[in-house]
Formats: structure tokens, C-alpha cells, sequence
């Protein structure tokens, strides 16, 4: 995680992107909601769902990307339009991932380069949206910037037992976001032939950059991969911690 692609990662697009523009709170993969999850889940844009049955033999913790786009957009501006959606498996059952993954005071723990994560709203419930603060700081090869904005995060356990955190932008306190938004998708896999619990990961974010820096594309393409599973990695070895 020595890139922006680290930021893009831990941030963890309507109107500018036509292919997501009215996109319904519907779960691309296959998964079917409830009428109540797909209220709670109105106005995020998330993937949920394991992308490809015929993949998870050949996934391990290395993470793995279903899809990348980084682009310019059409509109005359200096804005960056990225996604990013990946997959993986950990050797581990759900419960410790999803304990880091709701730790909103404890992420800036977990991950290199978030410097400030704490929860605005301690008072709601495990159940309920939460206002999350956060601050992220980044320098490679001369390339620096730091991001620090607020988002609305909601976790959300599915009947089918599978578990989603899905996350928007509420506010871009320094002005370089123009749109965020994210999920965590998880769902537990049968033991490995060993006994092993396994997990099923998917994380997927979408942001638009509202003037990046010069090399920030660039930056990107060059590492991105290698700076997800960085990010994956920091990721399994606090769950597996216990932290």
C-alpha cells in the first residue's frame, strides 16, 4: 500500500457516470434480497454476491481483481472516475473480519496510511447507519496528498447468512471527492478439506476525484494490484489477530 490506490482502497457514482446513473439498490451476482434489505441498502452502490462460482478453488488470500476502471470523465473537468472491484478467500470464518470491518475508531489500526478513523455517532446502534471520520496520508516517488472526508456506513447481516458494509460519501471535507461509494461483501464457505473455516470476500469502491494530482492515474495503473493485496493482507492479519 504505497500508492493512491491505497487511498482509493481505504475510502472505504451517479449522475457523471451514465453506466451508473439509476443503478437500483438490486445485489449484482445473483444474491436475492428481501424487500427489507433492499430499503436499507436504497441510495448505496455496492456489489454483493460470489462473483464466479467456478473461481473459488483457484482464490486464496491474494486478492484478485474482477474489474478495474480508472478514466477521465466526459465533461470537460479535471475529475478522475475510478472502480474497483476484487475478491479473495481467507482461511478464516466471517466473525473477527467483520469485527475489524465495523471497528470504526480502530481501522486507522489496521490499514497504512489512515491516520484518523473515528465513529461521529458511538451512540447508534451495530445495526444503524454510523457517521465515520476518516483521514488518509500517501507519498511515493515524489507523489503526496492527503484525503479526509466523512461517510455513512451501514453494516447489514443478510438472511441468506451472508454479511454486507456498504458505505457513501456524506462529506468531502478538503473538496477532492466528488462521489464515494463502497461495500465489503462476506459470506462463509465450506470448511477447507482440513477442517479450516473459509470466508469469501468481495470489496468493491467507486469514487470520483474531483482534481487529482498529476500521476495519480498513472500511479494507479502502474500499482494497483500490488497495493490491493497489500491492503487485503492488512486486513486478514488483524482478523486473524483477534484484534
Amino acid at each position: 500500500m504505497l500508492t493512491i490506490i491505497s487511498i482509493l482502497l481505504i475510502l472505504f457514482i451517479p449522475g457523471a457516470v451514465p453506466a451508473f446513473a439509476g443503478t437500483p439498490p438490486a445485489a449484482p451476482g445473483g444474491i436475492i434480497l428481501t424487500d427489507s434489505e433492499i430499503e436499507a441498502l436504497a441510495g448505496y452502490r455496492f456489489k454483493a454476491g460470489i462473483h464466479s462460482e467456478g473461481e473459488l478453488a483457484s482464490l486464496t488470500s491474494k486478492a484478485s481483481i474482477i474489474e478495474r476502471r480508472i478514466e477521465d470523465l466526459p465533461d470537460n473537468s479535471d475529475a478522475l472516475y475510478t472502480l474497483l472491484d476484487s475478491h479473495a478467500v481467507f482461511a478464516l470464518p466471517p466473525g473477527p473480519i467483520i469485527g475489524c470491518l465495523t471497528d470504526n475508531d480502530g481501522e486507522s489500526d489496521i490499514y497504512p496510511r489512515m491516520v484518523l478513523s473515528k465513529d461521529l455517532t458511538p451512540e447508534r446502534g451495530p445495526g444503524e447507519p454510523h457517521i465515520q471520520e476518516v483521514r488518509t496520508e500517501f507519498s511515493f516517488i515524489g507523489i503526496g496528498d492527503s484525503f479526509q472526508y466523512r461517510i455513512e456506513k451501514l453494516p447489514l447481516h443478510l438472511v441468506d447468512g451472508a454479511f454486507i458494509i456498504v458505505w457513501r460519501l456524506t462529506e468531502s471535507l478538503d473538496g477532492k471527492f466528488r462521489e464515494l461509494y463502497g461495500s465489503w461483501y462476506l459470506v462463509p464457505l465450506p470448511p477447507a478439506a482440513d477442517g479450516s473455516p473459509r470466508t469469501y470476500l468481495r470489496n468493491f469502491v467507486t469514487t470520483i476525484f474531483t482534481d487529482p494530482i498529476p500521476g495519480t492515474a498513472v500511479t494507479m495503473k502502474l500499482f494497483g494490484t500490488s497495493d490491493l493485496r497489500g491492503f487485503y493482507d492488512a486486513l486478514r492479519k488483524a482478523a486473524a489477530s483477534g484484534r
